[in-house]
């Protein structure tokens, strides 16, 4: 199995940005499973009024899918969506930003099972 490495960006307010070097395999497969798991440990924190919590689940989910959930014919703008949940979050609205975070998951584990279904030719 060829092992390649992959750049993942994180950008923030002030402009500043960073890398941080992923290895993947060449058939890097979306396996949702952990985030899933994530999702729910979100789910039961935001049920208790844990945002932070909740948030911080929703942020380790996100990583962890990563972009394996993308195929070359997805077309995916829930990174727009990340960006205002992000600006919502610094501003204090940790509450909104958790409902948003959590629907760009629920999207991106949708596109992740779409894109795990061999297309027949």
């Amino acid at each position: 199995m060829a092992m390649t490495v992959g750049l993942m960006f994180a950008f923030f307010g002030s402009g500043t940005a960073i890398a941080a070097a992923l290895p993947t395999t060449a058939a890097a497969a979306c396996q949702p499973q952990h985030a899933q798991e994530l999702l729910v440990a979100s789910d039961a924190a935001q049920r208790k009024g844990d945002a932070k919590t909740s948030n911080t689940r929703l942020d380790e989910a996100l990583a962890l899918l990563g972009t394996r959930y993308r195929t070359q014919a997805t077309i995916d703008d829930t990174g727009m969506h990340l960006i205002v949940a992000n600006i919502q979050l610094h501003k204090g609205q940790i509450h909104q930003a958790a409902v948003l975070k959590r629907r760009i998951l629920v999207e991106r584990l949708r596109m992740c099972k779409v894109s795990s279904i061999p297309i027949i030719e």
